[in-house]
């Protein structure tokens, strides 16, 4: 008598997990606030509605932004940012730094993430760049003169270009001082050993 086989359960296989990668979760922005203006000079002051109360203090939050712990220096950062803001009032034609564009620089500054005071200063100027290359491509865009156009897609290209450089510089920066030696080959004579690994010296004679 044949024994009809059985079919095999069906096993369900769960799908793999999706890991997501875990970004380091960064402080809250500290940006700048205008108050006012006294004879031509526009008074900006730190915004700390979104500072961490347990972080300490906000100026100390503040200056981290900056890779600093110098006040003077923070705000010096801040003031030059400030200058990038200037924009044009649509109903008087008065200039004014507008905060929302000032905060979107100190972004910029924060996304860089300066560890110290030179990395700041190139964080600033890289943000000024970046302006200065979209104003370009705005006039390039706008204008219908040939001549002005090919000026202005010229100007795109040497600020892109100083963009780039200024990458590189800050990438050097922080490299420097670590060096990495590569051994592409290892040459064993007979009676001789290969070590790998680290080799320390005692400095007895065997």
């Amino acid at each position: 008598m044949t024994r009809k086989s059985q079919p095999a359960p069906a096993v369900e296989i769960p799908a793999p997990a999706t890991v997501e990668p875990q970004r380091p979760k960064r402080p809250p922005m500290i940006g700048l606030k205008v108050i006012g203006a006294e004879n031509g000079v526009v008074q900006v002051q730190i915004d700390a509605k979104d500072a961490d109360k347990n972080a300490g203090r906000v100026e100390d939050q503040f200056c981290a932004q900056f890779g600093t712990d110098n006040s003077h220096f923070a705000s010096l950062m801040a003031e030059q940012l400030a200058a990038y803001s200037v924009v044009k009032d649509k109903n008087t034609g008065d200039e004014q730094v507008n905060a929302n564009v000032a905060n979107a620089h100190i972004s910029i500054v924060r996304g860089i993430g300066p560890r110290d005071e030179v990395e700041a200063m190139l964080a600033v100027q890289m943000a000024g760049i970046h302006m200065l290359t979209f104003a370009a491509i705005g006039t390039a865009y706008k204008t219908t003169q040939p001549m002005q156009k090919d000026q202005a897609l010229a100007q795109v290209n040497k600020l892109s270009r100083t963009f780039t450089t200024q990458m590189e510089a800050l990438k050097r920066y922080r490299s420097a001082g670590e060096q990495k030696v590569t051994v592409e080959h290892v040459h064993v004579h007979e009676g001789g050993q290969a070590v790998v690994g680290n080799v320390t010296h005692s400095g007895k004679a065997a």
